[in-house]
């Protein structure tokens, strides 16, 4: 079998075996979004709210391009606003587990055994990606299928669907690796990563939706992967977008990820 599947069917082993980490990581985000998603039902601001589109003004800033139109839609009920929540909550617990196991393993000295074995580094790291990645990609395959099956949703492309979740896996798992070599000791790692990842959510409406946000809060907000997460979800699942609206939101996903992976790369070590 090859050496990155085996250090990635690993990491995806341990995670099933603990139980604790697993209903997080997979239940709680679920639960999260159909709670609120019953709580705002019946809220008649969600019919009359103006939502950004993805190309909104917002999303030219921050791209410098003048690719995107600005729209105004509101969406279809609360659950087309809580599902894509939940999704981005499942992605964020993801990228703080992988990132604090490569810590961990660090401090036990399981790295330093991978490092010393006739794996390269790059067959370390990819394992590592490809653990996080595969994780990700199942974990909002999981959310898409429950709401079909519960009626919380009903994607409208799932080709467009597909590639939304495989750019916020190739964003989510840069930032994992990023996370994973700003400290060194497991505890200092914990409080750092969802300290950087709450604030990505708060700012990027993984808390409060964004149309509720204030207007300059709302141009804030791109410079949260989360926002872009949840812009590409929304997407395929309720805005009918086309292909050439959701390339440049994932194309800033996949260059989130390949620049945080870089640096999260180089800085990499076994100790």
């Amino acid at each position: 079998m090859n050496p990155v599947v085996t250090i990635a069917l690993n990491d995806l082993r341990l995670l099933v075996r603990d139980r604790g980490t697993l209903f997080l990581t997979f239940a709680w985000p679920i639960l999260l979004a159909l709670f609120f998603g019953v709580l705002g039902a019946n809220l008649d601001a969600l019919a009359t709210a103006p939502f950004i589109n993805v190309s909104g003004q917002d999303a030219g800033q921050a791209l410098a391009t003048s690719a995107f139109r600005v729209e105004s839609m509101a969406p279809p009920d609360a659950f087309a606003v809580t599902l894509p929540q939940g999704m981005m909550w499942a992605t964020l617990a993801c990228t703080a587990t992988f990132g604090l196991s490569i810590v961990a393993e660090r401090n036990r000295g399981t790295m330093l055994r991978l490092f010393v074995s006739p794996n390269s580094r790059a067959t370390i790291l990819g394992g590592k990606a490809l653990a996080c990645g595969s994780c990700i990609v199942l974990l909002l395959c999981c959310h898409v299928g429950f709401a079909a099956l519960t009626g919380m949703a009903s994607p409208q492309s799932l080709p467009l669907l597909a590639v939304a979740v495989i750019s916020i896996a190739v964003a989510f798992v840069g930032i994992m690796m990023l996370l994973s070599v700003l400290v060194q000791n497991t505890q200092g790692a914990a409080g750092i990563s969802w300290a950087v990842l709450m604030v990505m959510a708060m700012l990027g409406g993984g808390m409060m939706p964004r149309f509720l946000m204030p207007s300059w809060l709302q141009d804030l907000a791109v410079l949260s992967p989360v926002a872009w997460g949840i812009l590409a979800l929304e997407g395929p699942l309720w805005r009918g977008h086309s292909l050439a609206d959701m390339l440049p939101v994932c194309g800033a996903l996949i260059a989130i990820g390949i620049a945080a992976f870089s640096v999260g790369a180089a800085r990499f070590h076994y100790d």
